[in-house]
């Protein structure tokens, strides 16, 4: 009586299913299984639903109906600025917007070939995770991680595809072996060329 299926839903207000690639006879050729889009567009990954995904079913029902009327960008960065003055204070009252502008960022950010990177410094108790936390509320598919190891982390960034939070990284350095690698991969992540790290699984 119940069941589910999985649609990807594309900025043209499409939504598609799609389907699993016949595999190959020689699977050492193509090892992993493809799929695509009833359109026939090639997928990289089988589509899966986001545990952090911040764009809720209605909101996007909404949207692909024509239903959802859209607000003006200034408006949108005003409310975001103000509400980050509102949870922490940062000395240059220039960075709220730059923060409010990083945020809207992330919601459009596979339009950019770039995007920014954000390093917060400060004593103990000055307001960083705070900030974080903050930046979490309004950012898309935002997760915010602390302890953890390098792998876990890898792993979170893959999943989450979204912005993301490492509070206190010195902790994640300590936690594991494999950190400077991910540490270089962390240093070239701003770019979408640059931005993709191999990892090979042991059997």
């Amino acid at each position: 009586a119940h069941g589910r299926r999985v649609l990807v839903v594309r900025s043209d207000k499409k939504l598609l299913s799609f389907r699993k690639l016949p595999e190959l006879v020689r699977d050492d050729v193509i090892k992993d299984p493809l799929y695509v889009l009833e359109d026939d567009t090639v997928l990289d990954r089988k589509p899966s639903v986001s545990k952090r995904a911040s764009w809720s079913l209605n909101s996007i029902q909404k949207w692909v109906d024509g239903k959802l009327k859209p607000r003006h960008i200034s408006e949108i960065l005003n409310d975001v600025e103000t509400y980050y003055k509102s949870q922490f204070h940062l000395s240059d009252n220039d960075n709220y917007k730059l923060l409010a502008l990083v945020t809207a960022v992330t919601h459009v950010q596979q339009l950019f070939k770039a995007v920014p990177l954000l390093l917060a410094t400060g004593v103990a108790g000055s307001g960083k995770s705070t900030m974080g936390n903050s930046l979490c509320e309004l950012c898309a598919n935002a997760e915010m991680v602390g302890q953890t190891t390098p792998a876990s982390l890898t792993r979170t960034i893959d999943e989450t595809r979204g912005f993301l939070v490492l509070d206190d990284l010195e902790k994640v350095a300590k936690q594991g072996e494999g950190f400077g690698e991910l540490e270089q991969a962390l240093k070239v992540s701003y770019n979408k060329k640059t931005a993709v790290r191999n990892v090979t699984v042991m059997q």
